[in-house]
């Protein structure tokens, strides 16, 4: 997965385009997941992070300060336009 680092507004619509899966298909591959972890733990989470995020984590703590940092770090306009696209995905999920 590539990182983007203060990615510019032109650049938001692309980045936010998701994978198309079948909802059979996804399903299928989160059940999976959740078993791993729910068998394996910590263990799994790791390993999916590095597969998904390519993260490399030693533990799943994460510090008050750290959090305050991630906010502050994240331009209003991508708080906005994150806000929105949860209001759309919950729309739309009512809708289902």
């Amino acid at each position: 997965m590539k990182t983007y680092k203060n990615p510019t507004i032109k650049e938001w619509s692309n980045l936010s385009i998701r994978p198309a899966f079948e909802k059979e298909e996804l399903g299928e591959v989160v059940e999976k997941i959740m078993r791993d972890i729910k068998l394996n733990g910590d263990k799994s989470v790791f390993k999916y992070a590095k597969m998904f995020d390519d993260a490399t984590l030693n533990n799943l703590i994460i510090s008050q300060n750290e959090i305050n940092e991630a906010i502050r770090l994240v331009p209003i306009e991508l708080k906005n336009a994150i806000k929105m696209a949860k209001q759309n995905n919950n729309n739309i999920l009512l809708h289902l």
